[in-house]
């Protein structure tokens, strides 16, 4: 059965958080559109190259080939190789420039009347319930909602993308002050470790009763942990 393609936004500007686009059969190319050079679907940040990768539609299924990008092209948080063609199937997570821009992939039969592109993702620690909504970029706490900046926000969602397992302090300054990166010192983040213990400080006082899932990984750095 025909299948209709749907690249889904989970960040990246200047797009909204849900934002569907069609992918027909095709090449398409992705990137930071300029007056003389446009792409088929363009993404704002400096730090995404002209023409970062392409998404080739076609009847065999469907790739993604990094085109020399300078920070890189990442399939479910591995990157990869540029100039190489890698499948991709429904449900792929695909992240630009260490997550800068995030989107999924998803596939879904013609004679299908919903396609639920915005299921919350929940997290269960000690059978209690912290949820996270990706499209509203909210956090409830047995169903009240817990207002986040933008910053905690990207550090809970980084850490739940990998939960129960140690996620480091460089990756945490990548996902979390992207805006900070030095092209000029192989991609170094400059952020203080001050500026990481009050983040994390405000996130366990916002996590309340359910702060002991945050747990700190000496001299590396953090996880959630999530039985």
């Amino acid at each position: 059965m025909q299948k209709q393609v749907w690249l889904v936004i989970e960040r990246g500007e200047p797009f909204e958080i849900g934002t569907r686009l069609k992918l027909e059969p095709g090449e398409f190319c992705l990137g930071r559109s300029s007056e003389k050079q446009q792409v088929d679907i363009s993404f704002s940040n400096f730090l995404i190259s002209r023409c970062h990768c392409c998404i080739y539609h076609h009847k065999d299924g469907l790739e993604v080939c990094d085109t020399g990008s300078k920070h890189g092209t990442f399939l479910n948080e591995k990157r990869l190789l540029s100039h190489k063609k890698y499948p991709i199937l429904s449900g792929d997570r695909i992240s630009l420039s260490m997550g800068v821009a995030v989107f999924r992939i998803v596939q879904s039969a013609l004679d299908e009347v919903t396609i639920d592109l915005t299921q919350p993702v929940t997290v269960s620690s000690d059978g209690a319930g912290v949820i996270l909504d990706d499209r509203k970029r909210e956090c409830r706490i047995e169903g009240q909602p817990i207002p986040l900046t933008e910053k905690e926000w990207l550090f809970l969602k980084l850490l739940y993308d990998h939960a129960n397992t140690a996620v480091s302090y460089d990756r945490i300054k990548q996902a979390v002050w992207p805006e900070r990166m030095n092209l000029e010192q192989n991609n170094a983040v400059e952020v203080g470790t001050d500026e990481i213990n009050t983040l994390v400080y405000r996130m366990r006082r916002k996590l309340g009763m359910k702060d002991s899932c945050l747990k700190s990984v000496r001299a590396y750095g953090y996880m959630l942990e999530i039985k």
